[in-house]
């Protein structure tokens, strides 16, 4: 008999925003052990995780933004985008987010599975101009993880070169096998 795999919401969605991000230091969008937790041994070969997000930003001064995914409580790095130019003088501009996981292999206790994950950004440009939005991707480093550990997590970071202020919305995290 073939394998049954059921899509499931893993969290619940956000009900309030989170404070305002305006730091301009590595920052994790979002509590991700309330979020994006993974419980220990959900690994299996070919399980997808799929990490949404969304919120606003507003700019004063053109900048940068790098993102960068994260695995597990070691925060493993796997990926991060290019620096990207964000738009100048954003006022509450939508953005959202999807960051796909898949599992490759699974092991015994220890590093000794593996996870790959891309995503992508999207965010609103200055109202009325031409190509003022962008669209950043990031992610494709594969990286090991521990089956065995219940502090498995998913973390989407944000560095910006400016101070905005980036509200997340919502955040929520899927898994369709």
């Amino acid at each position: 008999m073939t394998k049954q795999y059921f899509q499931d919401t893993v969290s619940e969605p956000m009900l309030a925003n989170q404070a305002a991000i305006t730091a301009i230091t590595i920052t994790t969008l979002y509590p991700t052990a309330q979020f994006t937790a993974i419980p220990a041994w959900d690994l299996r070969p070919g399980k997808i995780y799929i990490v949404k997000a969304g919120g606003t930003l507003t700019t004063g001064i053109s900048g940068t933004l790098t993102i960068t995914p994260r695995w597990g409580a070691a925060l493993t790095v796997m990926g991060a985008s290019q620096a990207q130019t964000t738009t100048v003088s954003l006022t509450t501009q939508p953005w959202y987010l999807e960051y796909y996981v898949v599992c490759r292999t699974v092991g015994a206790a220890g590093a000794n599975s593996t996870v790959i994950g891309t995503g992508h950004f999207h965010c609103a440009g200055t109202v009325a101009t031409a190509g003022g939005g962008w669209t950043q991707t990031f992610g494709g480093t594969s990286t090991a993880a521990d089956n065995s550990l219940s502090t498995n997590a998913i973390d989407i970071s944000v560095t910006f070169s400016i101070a905005p202020s980036m509200v997340v919305e919502y955040v929520f995290m899927q898994t369709p096998n």
